[in-house]
């Protein structure tokens, strides 16, 4: 297992960039990120040295740019039918699985290192706390993760990366907007107290914008560990039960 893993991780992380997508993915990341920074986050105005307008957009970057990261992972080779020499091959699910997973997080880390110049000009503008920003970093991979192994399990469902990229897109959407104020405020009225309290601790956003503001919770990482590993545990009883059929 420890000779196949990164072998495999390797094969599938150049995969990003033999073709275009790879590539406009990266760029759509950064041209993203840099636009809402600047101008809807204010960056200029706020006169503070920090990237707390960097990281506030990122759960909502990452609903759009995760499921095109991860869509074709599986879908596409459910449609060319190369799944079932995949599975046949002497490979473990598991080990294809945390393959696919690790080279698309590699991606999504290659993705944030465009923001680099971002931090090197906060520090030459002022005296951030780096202790923070760095933690912040590690949550949206975590993050990130998190989104990803979401939507590797819905592609792994369909063999159109069209289908894989919406149901990945609404099922984060749906995680990430369960613990935004006008969604609690409107569920209040309906269910119980200790519901809302449920529904807004398996949100994204309450767990990532706490540790962007500098509140370090060991429980958030657990939180968004426990939900990477769920999701890829789904992903293989997915895969299991295509080899099994």
């Amino acid at each position: 297992m420890k000779n196949k893993i990164p072998t495999l991780i390797a094969n599938e992380y150049k995969n990003y960039f033999r073709t275009p997508l790879g590539f406009i993915l990266l760029i759509i990341f950064a041209l993203l990120t840099n636009f809402l920074t600047f101008y809807a986050g204010g960056f200029l105005i706020r006169e503070k040295a920090d990237l707390l307008a960097f990281f506030l957009f990122h759960p909502w970057i990452y609903i759009f740019i995760i499921p095109a990261i991860s869509m074709k992972l599986w879908s596409e080779e459910r449609k060319t039918g190369t799944i079932e020499i995949l599975l046949t091959m002497p490979i473990s699910t598991t080990e294809t699985v945390i393959s696919k997973f690790l080279s698309a997080w590699a991606f999504c880390l290659t993705a944030m290192l465009t923001s680099v110049p971002l931090l090197i000009t906060v520090n030459i503008l002022g005296t951030p706390d780096n202790g923070v920003i760095i933690s912040s970093y590690i949550a949206s991979l975590f993050m990130a993760g998190a989104f990803l192994a979401i939507s590797l399990t819905f592609s792994a469902m369909t063999s159109s990366q069209i289908s894989a990229y919406l149901a990945s897109s609404f099922g984060c959407m749906i995680i990430l907007i369960s613990g935004i104020k006008p969604i609690i405020v409107f569920i209040s009225h309906l269910t119980p107290q200790l519901t809302i309290k449920a529904i807004e601790s398996l949100s994204f956003i309450s767990h990532f914008t706490s540790i962007t503001q500098g509140i370090f919770d060991i429980n958030d990482f657990i939180y968004f560990t426990s939900t990477i590993i769920i999701w890829l545990i789904l992903n293989i009883a997915v895969l299991e039960v295509k080899k099994e059929g």
